[in-house]
């Protein structure tokens, strides 16, 4: 072992580089014979030996890179496997599992340092992922964009979205953006499926947005704090019902399936987040002054009822 050390720093100091980083470099280094070894000697053979096998490799990189901190690792992993025998397929364990994996496993190995708050505590989420409370709690499809796959979703608006601005429209930007997305998936047409609609779910909700805000009666009923609870219900329903929709075919993959899915309901997401918009644009052109108008003569109605 103390061969292995002094080889190891020999290297760090002729090159200029730490110890850490070249221990880092070898472990990746390392993955190209231990995939020969895997495909030569154990690939094909059962499951538990391969098990094995990937469980050895995996302490072993993680014992050369860090020590006895790898009992950390071997805790978390641990924690995550009980979980998961305890409620298998809940959506509890499959979110606690994955921030536990992914969000723990960074701060772990020090990548989610993200320096000091103004009262000097050390903040973690330098990658953060995942916003666990308003992915919970969004009622609208932005409050989930923003709170999920964060590092993706800011990485395609820095440098794909912005980028295509050159286009001279966002809709297309955004086309092109979520296609690029599905193809980085994959070639199953289920994840061109699932993108396709949400491009229809967003941009409706940026639809429905701006005429809400165009109806005066709409934004009176939607500001009413004795009806906050029911809009709450009403948007966290329709939300819901629209995610699992569209995951329905991110899930299955295959169009024989999904499509067998979204039959049996009619196709009712696709005719909604399709028919909507062009609903939605008709009412749009009305001029705001037919709205602003039947309001007044409300109200002129009402003042002359009071006089009599």
């Amino acid at each position: 072992m103390a061969v292995v050390e002094k080889f190891i720093q020999d290297i760090a100091d002729n090159l200029g580089a730490t110890e850490m980083a070249i221990r880092f470099l070898l472990s990746l280094f390392a993955g190209y014979p231990l995939a020969f070894l895997y495909r030569s000697f154990i690939f094909g053979r059962s499951p538990n030996i391969q098990h094995i096998y990937f469980t050895i490799c995996g302490i072993s990189l993680c014992y050369f890179n860090y020590g006895t901190d790898v009992v950390h690792s071997m805790i978390n992993i641990a924690v995550t496997y009980i979980l998961l025998l305890v409620c298998p397929g809940s959506k509890f364990s499959i979110l606690f599992g994955f921030i536990f994996n992914s969000e723990g496993v960074c701060i772990l190995n020090g990548l989610s340092y993200n320096g000091k708050d103004e009262n000097g505590n050390i903040l973690w989420d330098g990658i953060q992922n995942v916003k666990l409370y308003p992915l919970e709690t969004a009622t609208s499809f932005h409050g989930l964009i923003s709170a999920f796959n964060i590092n993706t979703n800011l990485w395609m608006a820095k440098y794909l979205f912005k980028r295509l601005r050159f286009m001279g429209s966002k809709l297309l930007s955004q086309s092109v953006t979520l296609f690029y997305l599905a193809l980085w998936h994959g070639l199953k047409t289920g994840y061109y499926m699932n993108f396709f609609l949400e491009f229809f779910m967003v941009n409706t909700e940026n639809q429905m947005t701006a005429l809400s805000k165009k109806v005066p009666a709409i934004q009176k009923l939607s500001s009413m704090p004795s009806l906050q609870p029911f809009v709450w219900v009403v948007k966290k329903t329709f939300i819901t019902f629209s995610l699992s929709y569209a995951l329905v075919s991110f899930g299955l993959l295959e169009w024989n399936k999904y499509f067998k899915v979204y039959g049996s309901i009619y196709y009712i997401g696709h005719v909604i987040f399709m028919l909507v918009p062009l609903v939605v644009y008709l009412f749009a052109k009305v001029p705001i002054s037919v709205y602003t108008s039947h309001r007044r003569n409300q109200s002129r109605e009402l003042k002359e009822e009071k006089v009599d």
